[in-house]
């Protein structure tokens, strides 16, 4: 387990006993999947204290509004 502080950790994706998160440097960081909040999916932040991970409601729904406004960009808001 990786005993460095974060800021930041945005969930990628689960594989089996593992939750597997990209850190704000872009390096990916791997803990035990028991760590994840009930309910946690690919795309919520967390901040990470070295033992708890807590859901970050905040910086997670300005992300998705990020995403979905470049998206828009990209693709049109009439997907």
């Amino acid at each position: 387990m990786d005993d460095k502080i974060y800021k930041q950790l945005i969930l990628d994706r689960v594989e089996e006993e593992l939750a597997v998160f990209e850190a704000e440097d872009g390096s990916s960081i791997a803990l035990a999947r028991e760590l994840l909040p009930q309910g946690s999916k690919e795309g919520d932040v967390f901040t990470y204290d070295g033992d708890t991970l807590i859901l970050d409601e905040q910086a997670t729904a300005a992300r998705a509004d990020r995403i979905r406004q470049k998206m828009d960009l990209i693709f049109g808001s009439d997907r």
